[in-house]
């Protein structure tokens, strides 16, 4: 996609909508989603349960400020841009030219 609203919605879409999904089930499961991973060693005696709903929140909260960022980044681009053919636009038109002369 090269149009800037194109790259928007595709940013929205898919790097924060669709995350959501997995991340809601980690998150609020009451229970281990994978059976095997409660047969791992614990580390800092955090239990399966809490670990997968932590990496639940870090998944979701910690993609926030990227995929925002870089449609902020992309929205200032794209007003820059429009900026500049408004601009060019103006000057070019011979209408314009006449009377900013006189």
């Amino acid at each position: 996609m090269s149009s800037y609203p194109g790259k928007i919605v595709y940013l929205f879409l898919a790097m924060g909508v669709v995350p959501a999904i997995p991340a809601g089930f980690m998150t609020f499961a009451s229970f281990p989603l994978y059976a095997t991973y409660e047969l791992a060693p614990r580390v800092h005696n955090i239990g399966a349960t809490t670990d997968q709903q932590m990496a639940g929140l870090i998944m979701k909260l910690g993609g926030i400020p990227i995929i925002w960022g870089s449609i902020v980044v992309i929205m200032m681009r794209w007003s820059e841009q429009n900026g500049k053919d408004e601009i060019t636009t103006d000057f070019c038109d011979p209408q314009l030219r006449v009377e900013s002369d006189q």
